[in-house]
């Protein structure tokens, strides 16, 4: 019996062990709101979630109230839909060409629509053309009046695409001028457009998120033109969206620069982690492998140009969720924070959520750093001290008691 009850303690013992284990190293929590019924729940990994994470995941947890986790998935709802993106052909109602210009009128596929693609036969040449929308084909309105065409030939077919972008409108139909000045025009074979289908098409996409304001420093010499964007947290981004001002056409070579330390120098640009281009008919819109620095830098070659002025920078991520299912009147709280974690391996598989259901958002509370415990300093240990003095003490004692001894022979 006494062995029986010797192995249930020192399983409990192991058990209480393992859930400080799973909890140790977790520098921030955040309360989940109880829910009204058992279920999946997504919750929304905010900015400010995002800060307190690296950009694995691998240091999110969702633990119940006896500190165990609870497996979960992160899921990418923004660009999980990005097998599902095709090209729809649009109908063309108007199609004239001349060497002063040539218009295209095409219905517009959806109510709203942000993008044409055009379908060119091989060329090396360049034109400008404007893009404007109409509900009536008698009153237009202008979209974009400067955007330059300068499609890249395909050397393995006879035509090539290329995408015009601009902001999203719902123009029931579109028109393309394209200004040819004197010169042949473009061979252009039909419109399309980029849209979704399949899951997307059925529940949406999701919007990126926008990060918090950027604060920016900019710095113009001879031939480059050095941008200062300060984050006020860590917070991930995938997407830079720039606004400019100051220069009505340019098209510049630009870097992404992230520093690997905060005093690393900036001697070399090029050594970057992102090029792209800036250009006045683009959407000034770009995406990067996913980062989180709080400081990072663009450098904008300007050549012989005047530089750009660099109005505002915003930061955007994907929209990310943690599904989990939560049971009714449990409590559950995130845990967040943990350099030293690594990716939980769960048995939760995609398959185990319900593909067709809306899944509810769980509430999530402010997030709030967690106390560690004190560091004390140990009591010095004066047991030694106490064992000599009665070692002395004793010592004392005996010879004493030798002492009278020898004494009381002697006399004798």
């Amino acid at each position: 019996m006494k062995k029986k009850l010797h192995k249930i303690l020192l399983f409990l013992l192991l058990c209480q062990l393992h859930v400080a284990a799973q909890t140790e190293g977790f520098n921030y929590e955040a309360a989940i709101k109880p829910v009204d019924s058992s279920g999946f729940y997504n919750i929304v990994l905010t900015p400010e979630l995002n800060a307190h994470l690296k950009i694995d995941y691998s240091d999110l947890r969702v633990v119940n109230d006896s500190g165990k986790w609870v497996p979960h998935l992160v899921r990418n709802l923004g660009l999980g839909f990005l097998d599902d993106i095709i090209v729809y052909d649009l109908k063309t109602l108007r199609k004239e060409s001349s060497s002063k210009r040539t218009e295209l009128i095409v219905l517009s596929k959806d109510s709203i629509t942000s993008n044409l693609v055009l379908y060119i036969g091989n060329t090396v040449a360049e034109r400008f053309c404007a893009v404007s929308g109409s509900n009536d084909l008698s009153s237009w309105f202008t979209i974009n009046d400067s955007i330059l065409i300068n499609p890249v030939s395909d050397a393995k077919k006879t035509e090539t695409t290329f995408d015009i972008s601009f902001p999203p409108c719902n123009y029931k139909f579109l028109r393309l001028q394209i200004n040819n000045q004197d010169r042949e025009p473009f061979n252009i074979i039909k419109v399309g457009t980029r849209g979704i289908t399949g899951a997307a098409a059925k529940f949406g996409r999701y919007p990126m998120v926008e990060n918090p304001a950027c604060v920016i420093y900019q710095k113009d010499s001879s031939k480059f033109t050095v941008v200062k964007i300060e984050q006020s947290a860590a917070y991930h981004f995938e997407v830079l969206s720039i606004k400019i001002r100051g220069v009505k056409y340019f098209k510049r070579e630009a870097y992404l620069y992230i520093p690997n330390s905060p005093n690393e120098v900036l001697n070399n640009p090029k050594q970057s982690k992102g090029t792209f281009t800036l250009s006045n008919n683009s959407t000034l819109q770009f995406h990067f492998p996913k980062s989180n620095p709080r400081t990072f830098y663009i450098f904008i070659h300007n050549d012989d140009n005047l530089p750009l002025r660099i109005e505002e920078v915003k930061t955007f991520n994907s929209y990310r969720v943690a599904t989990a299912y939560l049971e009714k009147a449990n409590h559950y709280k995130l845990m967040l924070d943990n350099s030293s974690a690594s990716i939980p391996n769960y048995d939760l598989d995609m398959k185990d959520i319900p593909e067709e259901a809306i899944i509810p958002s769980a509430t999530v509370g402010k997030i709030i750093s967690i106390q560690k415990p004190a560091l004390t300093v140990p009591a010095k240990d004066n047991s030694k001290k106490i064992i000599w003095v009665v070692i002395a003490i004793a010592a004392i004692v005996l010879g004493f008691f030798t002492y009278r001894l020898i004494t009381d022979i002697n006399k004798s």
